[in-house]
C-alpha cells in the first residue's frame, strides 16, 4: 500500500502593505506552505469561501473595511468557520479586542519570523 503524501498546508494573507505580503509569502513558501495573499479582505473572503485555506493571516487595519465584519463574514460561513485566523498589525490591539473578534492569536508588526512560524504551526496543529 503507497503510503499517502500530505499537500502543503495552505495559507491566505490579507493585508493592503504589497511589502509585508511579499515578505510573508517569501517566508511561507521557503517554509513548504502554498500561499495566497489578497490586498483585501472582500476578496480574500470570497477565494477562502470557493477554496478554504488552511489558516489565515489577516492585517487589523485595511483600508475601508471593518476587521470586525471580515472575521464575522469568516466564522459566519460553513466552508470557513473553523479557519483558524492570527491577527496582525503595527498598532497595540487590547486582549478584550482580540477575544471580542475571536481570532485566534495576535502578533504585533515588527514580528519575528520564527515567531509567526511558530505561531502559525501551533494554530493549525490545534485545529
Amino acid at each position: 500500500m503507497r503510503k499517502k503524501i500530505a499537500s502543503p498546508k495552505k495559507i491566505f494573507i490579507i493585508d493592503d502593505d504589497k511589502d509585508i505580503i511579499d515578505a510573508m509569502q517569501t517566508l511561507f513558501e521557503n517554509n513548504g506552505y502554498d500561499v495566497e495573499t489578497f490586498l483585501n479582505g472582500k476578496r480574500g473572503i470570497q477565494q477562502a469561501i470557493t477554496s478554504p485555506p488552511d489558516i489565515i493571516v489577516l492585517d487589523y487595519f485595511l483600508p475601508g473595511e471593518n476587521i470586525k465584519n471580515i472575521v464575522e463574514q469568516l466564522h459566519s460561513h460553513y466552508a470557513t468557520k473553523n479557519i483558524p485566523t492570527i491577527l496582525v498589525s503595527a498598532s497595540i490591539i487590547s486582549e478584550e479586542k482580540i477575544k471580542e473578534l475571536q481570532v485566534n492569536a495576535f502578533l504585533a508588526k515588527p514580528f519575528h519570523v520564527d515567531t509567526l512560524l511558530q505561531l502559525m504551526k501551533k494554530c493549525i496543529i490545534n485545529r
